[in-house]
């Protein structure tokens, strides 16, 4: 009897870890949900919890044209900006078929990509605002960094997973220790 009701707690706790962790893609629509993607090729940092499908990414990066005299941080920013549509936590800042952006995001890539090129013309040429530059990204700034598109630095370190999927993880692992008890 007790190992039944062991059996029974333990399918509650992963019922719960699974309903937590569903996070709806709302650039498209209300039917798809993050999922892990594997072979992501540009976007790869999402793999674990993606709203992109591997087409989708090729689709859309594949035919980037490349930008010279970018720094590393520049290259990183413009990746993980186009990006978006593979991010699971979309349903926090995409609103009325826009990204809603954080300006400090916005303005930083503006400031470091200052130097970049495209076709030997500046890459932020006719732009003399981060909002402009972004707003013809279709992106919409706001002050802040609650319920906006941030940028995450620690995507690019080598240092594996982030820290906000370990959390997850753990608080949901402490959840269903204490449901069990």
């Amino acid at each position: 009897m007790k190992l039944q009701v062991l059996a029974i707690q333990s399918v509650f706790c992963a019922c719960i870890v699974a309903v937590c962790s569903t996070k709806v893609c709302s650039y498209y629509g209300e039917q798809r949900y993050a999922a892990p993607q594997s072979s992501l090729s540009n976007c790869s940092w999402f793999s674990d919890s993606a709203c992109c499908r591997r087409t989708e990414v090729t689709s859309v990066l594949g035919g980037m044209y490349k930008i010279n005299k970018a720094s590393q941080e520049c290259k990183n920013r413009l990746n993980y900006m186009m990006c978006y549509f593979c991010s699971p936590n979309q349903m926090d800042w995409y609103d009325e078929n826009r990204v809603i952006i954080c300006s400090d995001f916005c303005e930083e890539t503006f400031k470091v990509c200052n130097t970049a090129t495209y076709n030997n013309e500046p890459l932020l040429k006719g732009f003399e605002t981060a909002s402009e530059f972004c707003k013809a990204q279709s992106f919409h700034m706001i002050e802040g960094t609650q319920n906006c598109f941030n940028f995450d630095p620690n995507v690019f370190d080598t240092g594996g997973q982030s820290l906000s999927s370990f959390l997850f993880v753990f608080v949901s692992f402490l959840l269903c220790v204490f449901v069990i008890h």
